[in-house]
């Protein structure tokens, strides 16, 4: 297996080329050669000292079922492996800074910023703590090569940087990694008015939005004739039981 995936991912990498693209997939692919070659021979030294020293059946069992996991999940791991390393090579962390400079939004997007739910996302998938990844779904179509809540929340699990994805400061990075851009309103507005402006200048985008006094992330989502809330509940919510929050950011 990780001959096979090392030949893919060198496979990919041309030395000859200088653009912004061939750089940036230079760059992510030889961090995939770099990362598995990394856990494959800490796994073989593992191997190696168990049986050189006699630890026993159990510990070597123990390695093996680790050998047969890395196996099994490298595809999402590699994709985990990316998002750690654009994080750093896309200035994720620098552009968070910026938006959170903006006094409107900066106790939102700080550490354990924003309304707090009481609720911590772990290994296991929930849907209730999914909502932003229902939310980034309902406004791409499809992220990291799926459409599927579950299957983000088992990459976003494997990074190192991101991991915490309900947390509001991890949830606006993991929208930068999306490709989503946030813009801050100039003049303090509720949701209900904001979807009528739009709705009067004709406008059927679809996008995330942070609302000031809510724990809980969603889309809008133009359905029909009219916005409707998306998130682990559906596609057709009442976007208007939130009329009266202000918002703060808007992601699209």
């Amino acid at each position: 297996m990780m001959f096979t995936k090392l030949r893919e991912y060198k496979a990919e990498i041309d030395l000859n080329k200088y653009d912004e693209a061939s750089r940036a997939k230079n760059s992510q692919m030889q961090n995939r050669v770099d990362k598995l070659q990394a856990q494959g021979i800490a796994l073989k030294q593992q191997l190696d000292t168990a049986l050189q020293t006699g630890q026993g059946q159990d510990a070597i069992d123990q390695i093996i079922t680790n050998v047969r996991t890395l196996t099994a999940e490298v595809n999402l791991l590699e994709r985990a492996w990316d998002l750690d390393l654009w994080v750093e090579e896309k200035g994720i962390d620098e552009q968070l800074e910026e938006l959170a400079q903006n006094p409107t939004v900066s106790h939102h997007y700080a550490d354990d910023g924003g309304e707090d739910d009481g609720m911590t996302v772990s290994d296991k998938y929930q849907n209730l703590l999914a909502c932003s990844l229902f939310a980034i779904l309902a406004v791409k179509g499809t992220w990291l090569g799926t459409d599927e809540p579950a299957v983000l929340h088992s990459i976003l699990r494997r990074t190192g940087k991101v991991k915490q994805y309900d947390d509001n400061k991890i949830a606006a990075k993991v929208r930068y990694l999306a490709g989503m851009t946030p813009t801050v309103p100039a003049t303090k507005i509720t949701l209900a008015a904001y979807l009528t402006e739009k709705k009067q200048k004709g406008e059927k985008d679809s996008f995330i939005v942070d609302i000031a006094g809510e724990a809980h992330t969603f889309a809008a989502v133009w359905k029909g004739d009219d916005y409707k809330k998306v998130d682990e509940t559906g596609s057709n919510g009442n976007l208007l039981q939130y009329g009266t929050n202000q918002v703060l950011a808007v992601w699209t």
